[in-house]
C-alpha cells in the first residue's frame, strides 16, 4: 500500500490530475460497458478491470489518498491530490530500477526453482518408467509363463486326442481284420461242409446202388448146385 505524502509544494500539476482522471474514466468506462455487456462479456470486462487495478494498485493508492485529503482537509484539495501524485510519482520512479532489481531476482529465484522442480519430476518420471517397465516385464513374464503352460496344456489334449483317434482306428482295423478272417474262415467252414455233404451224398448214392444189386446176387446164390447160400456181403467177391 502507498504511504501517506506530505509535502509543502502546492505546484499545480494538470497532467497528473487528467491522468489520474483518464484511469478514474477508463475504469468507469470498463465498469459500465461490462455491467452493459452481461453474461461472459461482463466476466471478462470485470476481469480486465480488476487486473488493471491490481497491476497499478489504484484501489489501495486512491484510498490512502482520499483519507489523507479528509484527514488534512486542505484549502486546494484539487492541488494537494495533485502534489500527493507526483510525490508517489516520484517516490516510483527512484524505487523503479531497485525494485525491477527485485522482481529479477525474485524472477531468478522462481526460475532456478523451477528447474529443481523440473529435475526433481524427471527424476520420479525417471524412476516411474522404471518401475512401470519392470511391472511391465514382469506382466509380460506372466503372460508368456500363462500362455506357455496354455500351450503345453492344449498340446497335451490334443496328443489325448490322437492317441484316442488311433486307438480307435486300431481298433477299427482290427475289428475289420478280426472280421475278414472270421468270414474267412466261415466261409472255409462251409466249403469243407458242402465237401463232405457232397461226399455223403455219394456215399449214399453207392449204398442205393449196391442196395439195388443186392437181390440179384441172392437170386444167383440160390441156384448154385451145390445149393449154398452165399452170405457174403453185396459187392463181396465169393471166396
Amino acid at each position: 500500500p502507498e504511504q501517506p505524502v506530505r509535502t509543502g509544494d502546492t505546484t499545480s500539476s494538470p497532467q497528473v490530475v487528467r491522468r489520474a482522471a483518464m484511469e478514474l474514466g477508463m475504469l468507469n468506462a470498463q465498469n459500465g460497458d461490462a455491467a452493459a455487456a452481461g453474461g461472459e462479456a461482463t466476466d471478462q470486462a470485470k476481469k480486465l478491470a480488476a487486473d488493471y487495478i491490481q497491476r497499478f494498485d489504484l484501489r489501495q493508492m486512491l484510498q490512502c489518498m482520499f483519507q489523507q485529503v479528509i484527514r488534512e482537509r486542505p484549502e486546494e484539495p484539487l492541488q494537494w491530490m495533485q502534489q500527493y501524485l507526483r510525490a508517489i510519482q516520484e517516490r516510483r520512479g527512484v524505487s523503479a530500477p531497485a525494485a525491477r532489481a527485485g522482481e529479477l531476482s525474485e524472477a531468478q529465484a522462481e526460475v532456478e526453482a523451477l528447474r529443481r522442480r523440473v529435475g526433481e519430476l524427471e527424476a520420479q518420471g525417471q524412476k516411474e518408467r522404471e518401475a512401470s517397465e519392470a511391472q511391465f516385464a514382469q506382466r509380460l513374464a506372466a503372460e508368456l509363463s500363462n500362455q506357455r503352460a496354455e500351450l503345453v496344456r492344449l498340446h497335451a489334449e490334443q496328443v489325448k486326442q490322437w492317441r484316442r483317434e488311433v486307438e480307435q482306428t486300431r481298433s477299427a482295423a482290427v475289428n475289420a481284420v478280426v472280421e475278414e478272417t472270421r468270414a474267412a474262415i466261415a466261409q472255409r467252414y462251409e466249403d469243407q461242409i458242402e465237401q463232405q455233404r457232397e461226399q455223403i451224398d455219394e456215399l449214399h448214392r453207392q449204398l442205393q446202388a449196391q442196395s439195388a444189386a443186392a437181390p440179384t446176387t441172392a437170386e444167383a446164390n440160390t441156384s448154385r448146385p451145390d445149393g449154398i447160400v452165399d452170405t457174403a456181403r453185396p459187392g463181396t467177391p465169393p471166396d
